[in-house]
């Protein structure tokens, strides 16, 4: 068991080492990470329920965006590596400005024996493996979320979800008989 703000650290820590692995990939082994990605994007569904639920998920979401799969698969082919390392920056790196997390810190009401011997040998490990820069400056410049209610109050309203394609396209208005 480690505390939520020790949790946070290291994934911050992660990203911020990630950034150098991405950049030093080789070309043939991101074309394989995005070979990989689109045979799983159109991997043929296994059983009727996957189907059914890939495509209630669609109708449910009022999207009917039934041929996602294709599309994402077709966008993933013409990702390059420089675009990669670009949006990373942007949305994931925790220097960015431009970046947003959301953080959820859970505290268990009892406390295993031994936690805190445990915590301080994983904090002394992390210590040691510290990336350069400053990991705690986004945990410390979080806000802080007490009243749920409240500020889903104040956030703006969306127009919501609009269809991909008409609903009727999909209609069959044919006789039958």
């Amino acid at each position: 068991e480690m505390t939520p703000e020790f949790l946070d650290s290291r994934i911050e820590a992660f990203l911020r080492r990630y950034v150098e692995t991405l950049e030093k990939m080789s070309d043939a082994e991101f074309q394989g990470h995005k070979r990989s990605l689109v045979i799983r994007r159109l991997e043929k569904l296994r059983n009727l329920d996957q189907k059914s639920s890939r495509h209630w998920s669609q109708i449910t979401s009022e999207y009917y965006d039934f041929e996602l799969a294709q599309r994402d698969a077709e966008q993933v082919k013409k990702l390059t590596k420089s675009e990669m390392v670009e949006f990373f920056n942007k949305y994931f790196d925790p220097a960015s400005s431009e970046r947003a997390r959301l953080s959820i810190h859970l505290h268990a009401q009892g406390k295993a024996e031994g936690v805190e011997k445990r915590q301080e040998e994983a904090q002394k490990k992390a210590d040691e493996e510290a990336p350069a820069g400053d990991v705690t400056s986004a945990i410390s410049t979080a806000v802080e979320i007490t009243d749920v209610r409240v500020f889903k109050a104040n956030l703006p309203a969306s127009s919501g979800a609009r269809p991909v394609k008409d609903v009727s396209e999909y209609e069959d208005t044919d006789a039958k008989l």
